[in-house]
């Protein structure tokens, strides 16, 4: 018989016991994969009737990866966590509504948010008078929240079925996502975590997927460069999966490592357990490369788990998962999601896993360039107690850029246990899928088109040059963001769907379970 892991720890307690009035249940469900690096899945059901206060909670859910099953589980309830007390925090706010003029009339231009530095959609209506619905931040400063700053809900919200009252007329400016969302033992754990997400997406967004600028990481003959036992443990299961992975750089923005690790099974070697897992990808960002390149490869991994489990057959789910769990889990998820996501990841459900490969071959796996592992910035990680000292790095690092951390404080009133939303105007977040684009990611695609890069070609430019789309959309921008990139920008949809093509999956996924439907 096999020995069990011990599972049991005070911080899974302090966030079980934070959750919502209901039930929860989590799993291991590392072995969807042959590779084996421990994988997660947690679930939280809140009791049908509401709280005390008679708001009822969302349900939330989380996939955790780790260099063991502990680390996993730990992980899997700190997403689910997360979502939940940010979902409950923003259920019990009171959002004024007011048009953004008001709004600086009311409490001053300093302490709200331009709306445009969010950023927002191409062609977003961000007429001053339109009506918005607010929610107040604290703008995080000398390690603690400081003055509060107003902040459109829809950037903080983590679902807009969450914001009490619901969107204003006309809608939101922007598709609420859990971008920024972070959970640790103190708040400065918490907002770092949320931070290192953040500027994750603002430096991958326009360099991965169907923009990969196919810069692979060269950890040497022999992986010589890579020194981390976590990471090298982490390869060898690949290796021994037959699973060939490739390290790729995205940026090296504010001195952070910001990379990605994609792999598939070898031409001639095992069949993968299921075609989707040759689409998995795993991100990693820290101002040390070791501990990217970690967080990088365990996700990778872990992307595969979660693809199987998200979308492959439900019965493979069933022989892992507790029973009931999947008829609890839908009877909480009623709603199909969006159309256009679903039937995305339906068409790819219908290919196999060489076809699937080669759908993202030229792009995941493409090779331009090759950068050395060791000419990539480190920094001395001490592990769980140095957030004390990057938390205040990174914001040193962004407030040097003239970028504001905004913090909202959604712990939990359980000692030990925070969980945040952070919001950094001015950082850019996924730009294909629906067109959200600002001044940092407009200078990047300006900067690729000029240097000749074909890969961004008709995707974006100044209204002053020649060659405007028909279908071409306003960048919203702030005046002076408007003069530093040399006059108005536009932004095509038209070119961003034919760029992403039938690669839209990697980019949105349905819910869990649903395709499978």
């Amino acid at each position: 018989m096999t020995d069990q892991p011990d599972l049991a720890s005070p911080v899974a307690d302090r966030m079980l016991a934070a959750l919502p009035a209901g039930s929860h249940e989590d799993f291991d469900i590392t072995a969807l994969d042959r590779v084996g690096l421990p994988v997660h899945a947690a679930s939280s059901y809140p009791a049908p009737g509401g709280g005390p206060d008679g708001v009822r909670d969302a349900p939330a859910g989380g996939i955790g990866y780790g260099p063991d099953p502990l680390a996993a589980r730990l992980s899997a309830l700190g997403e689910m966590t997360e979502s939940a007390q940010l979902s409950r925090s923003v259920r019990r706010s009171a959002p004024e509504t007011a048009s953004t003029a008001a709004m600086r009339r009311r409490h001053g231009a300093d302490a709200v948010v331009d709306p445009v530095t969010l950023p927002v959609d191409a062609g977003a209506d961000v007429d001053p008078d339109r009506p918005l619905r607010w929610l107040p931040l604290r703008r995080w400063s000398d390690g603690a929240p400081g003055e509060q700053v107003w902040v459109p809900a829809e950037a903080v919200a983590v679902s807009g079925d969450d914001v009490p009252g619901g969107a204003p007329e006309g809608g939101w400016l922007v598709t609420p996502i859990t971008n920024g969302l972070g959970a640790g033992q103190d708040l400065a754990w918490a907002v770092g975590h949320g931070l290192l997400e953040l500027l994750q997406r603002d430096g991958n967004g326009l360099r991965f997927r169907a923009l990969d600028a196919g810069d692979v990481v060269d950890l040497g003959p022999g992986r010589e460069q890579l020194r981390d036992p976590v990471s090298l443990a982490a390869l060898a299961a690949f290796d021994a999966a037959g699973v060939e992975v490739t390290v790729k750089l995205a940026s090296v923005d504010l001195g952070v490592v910001n990379v990605y690790a994609v792999g598939a099974e070898r031409p001639g070697g095992p069949e993968p357990v299921h075609p989707l897992v040759v689409t998995a990808a795993g991100e990693g960002t820290h101002p040390d490369r070791e501990v990217a390149v970690r967080k990088a490869l365990l996700e990778l991994a872990a992307s595969r788990v979660r693809k199987v489990f998200t979308h492959g057959p439900v019965e493979a789910v069933d022989v892992l998962a507790p029973d009931g769990y999947r008829a609890r889990w839908e009877a909480h998820h009623p709603s199909a999601g969006e159309e256009r996501t679903l039937q995305a990841m339906r068409e790819w459900l219908r290919l196999d896993a060489e076809e699937l490969r080669a759908l993202v071959a030229p792009t995941s796996f493409g090779e331009r360039t090759r950068t050395r592992l060791d000419s990539l910035p480190t920094y001395p990680w001490s592990g769980p107690e140095g957030w004390a000292d990057l938390t205040p790095l990174l914001v040193d690092r962004l407030a040097g850029q003239g970028l504001d951390v905004l913090v909202h404080d959604a712990s939990p009133d359980v000692e030990g246990l925070h969980a945040v939303k952070v919001v950094v105007p001015g950082l850019e977040v996924e730009t294909l899928s629906y067109g959200r684009i600002g001044e940092r990611g407009a200078a990047r695609l300006l900067a690729r088109a000029e240097a000749g890069d074909e890969q961004v070609r008709g995707l974006l430019g100044r209204w002053s040059d020649a060659g405007v789309p028909e279908d071409a959309a306003d960048v919203r921008l702030t005046a002076a963001a408007t003069e530093r990139l040399g006059g108005p920008v536009w932004f095509s949809r038209a070119a961003a769907a034919a760029l992403v093509g039938p690669l839209f999956p990697l980019y949105r996924e349905p819910g869990r379970h649903l395709a499978a439907r």
